[in-house]
């Protein structure tokens, strides 16, 4: 019996304003499986229009911007 598998694999970073990658390189299916939820807790501040996050800084304008960048 030849059983074969069409597995996507889907690996992506998570950048927060265009600036800060908070998660690299994240592949969701191998770290949860399929169909499980997939928790990441990034903490940051703000504080007198500056976003500092992973101890880097940037200016925030009062929005924030989550995106997720896939990886080839």
């Amino acid at each position: 019996m030849i059983v074969t598998c069409m597995c996507i694999v889907q690996v992506f970073s998570v950048q927060l304003n265009y600036e800060h990658t908070i998660v690299d390189r994240l592949d969701i299916f191998a770290s949860s499986g399929f169909g499980i939820g997939h928790d990441e807790i990034v903490p940051f501040s703000v504080r007198k229009g500056e976003l500092r996050v992973n101890k880097e800084s940037s200016t925030f304008d009062g929005t924030l911007h989550i995106e997720f960048v896939k990886v080839v």
